[in-house]
């Protein structure tokens, strides 16, 4: 309560303060910033802004990999929005749209992975995803070019088609191209990154009216930060290796909403237990989070809406989910730090207490997951919704 009390008059203060900041394509970073002369760089903008402000973002395609000084985000009331009635799309991938492929057998192209910053977990063709050729011996990996036998399929190796791990250095990326798809006609995104982690002090962070696409681990990292907002978004595309993907990732919060956001496509090289849609983890006792009013789909593993454990009392409601693998899953107690917590213990986050009304579930293979039911599943309602 006292924080919220606090953060309250913060915000009453802010009201009064709050700057309004542009930023387009063809902006200048040495601009003031107005409508009329934005910025150009999303690292200089939120690295300008202060507590209340709003930074807007003019229609056209932000590449995260342009981006020089994208810093962890610790400032309360800051609000991340596209202009009303205009496109904007966050892109966290690298464009082939300048490589030169190079036939390396009779199937299979490639180009060198040198001038990639990181390693490359998701690979599209404009909305399509190419799926990764993966080695799960003994881990989620690139597998080595000889098993690249299927159309639609790629990986990363060295110039002799042996597996490449992280590094790039002296590594390519080899493709089996769908049939009938010469890959010098076609434009690729390699995903490289995310927007910078939201932390504990960013309190009221609101993103809105902003598509991002072809991150790597999560669009976005919400760790510590309350009352966050996500509304009218799209968050498309995500995609990891020997981890986590997460659509939408909110971590020891309480009061966040995620609303009227499009969330699909989130990916990861294992398959079911780590492709996670709309996912919150360690939330606080307090106010509640809440989903509504989101469609989700495409996400082949658990869940649509879930947990990585210690989530109790969220809201889920209003949600249009269809072909998904599960749809609900409330999990379990989680401690917040370390393990072996007990009930009592400053640590111990319990589970349970969800209450998941009237949405619309179709095509989906698991409709309420509760793995952990014995534990501290327990006061969960499911009620007056539509599974078909």
């Amino acid at each position: 309560m006292k924080k919220i009390t606090v953060l309250c008059l913060l915000l009453l203060s802010f009201s009064a303060m709050a700057v309004e900041f542009f930023i387009s394509p063809q902006g200048d970073d040495s601009n003031p910033g107005t409508i009329s002369q934005p910025w150009q760089t999303l690292s200089h903008g939120l690295n300008t802004i202060v507590a209340g402000d709003v930074l807007t973002l003019r229609a056209g395609v932000y590449r995260l990999i342009d981006e020089t000084n994208l810093n962890t985000i610790n400032t309360p009331n800051l609000t991340l929005q596209g202009h009303v009635g205009e496109t904007v799309e966050i892109l966290g991938s690298y464009s082939t749209v300048n490589d030169n492929w190079q036939p390396y057998n009779a199937n299979v192209w490639r180009i060198p992975a040198d001038q990639l910053n990181n390693d490359p977990k998701g690979m599209f063709n404009g909305h399509e995803r190419v799926d990764h050729q993966s080695d799960l011996d003994g881990g989620r990996d690139h597998d080595h070019v000889v098993n690249l036998v299927e159309p639609n399929h790629w990986t990363k190796a060295d110039i002799n088609g042996i597996q490449c791990f992280a590094a790039n250095t002296g590594c390519y990326i080899y493709l089996y191209p769908k049939a009938g798809e010469v890959p010098n006609n076609e434009v690729y995104e390699l995903s490289q990154r995310g927007l910078p982690r939201v932390a504990g002090n960013g309190d009221y962070f609101t993103l809105k009216n902003i598509a991002i696409y072809y991150t790597q681990s999560s669009p976005m990292f919400f760790e510590g930060a309350d009352f966050v907002t996500l509304e009218d978004n799209v968050f498309g595309h995500v995609s990891n290796g020997n981890d986590n993907s997460y659509a939408v990732r909110i971590w020891d919060s309480q009061g966040s909403v995620v609303r009227r956001n499009r969330v699909f496509d989130s990916v990861y090289w294992g398959g079911t237990s780590n492709s996670k849609g709309i996912t919150f983890m360690i939330s606080k006792a307090g106010e509640p989070n809440v989903v509504e009013y989101n469609e989700i789909y495409d996400i082949p593993g658990r869940s649509a809406v879930g947990t990585k454990g210690g989530v109790s009392n969220l809201i889920v409601r209003y949600n249009y989910i269809h072909d998904v693998y599960n749809a609900f899953e409330p999990g379990h107690f989680r401690c917040a730090q370390g393990s072996g917590c007990q009930v009592g213990d400053p640590q111990y986050r319990p589970a349970g207490d969800w209450r998941i009304y009237g949405n619309i579930v179709t095509n989906t293979e698991v409709g309420l997951r509760l793995s952990a039911y014995e534990e501290d599943g327990d006061n969960n309602w499911l009620y007056n919704n539509v599974f078909y």
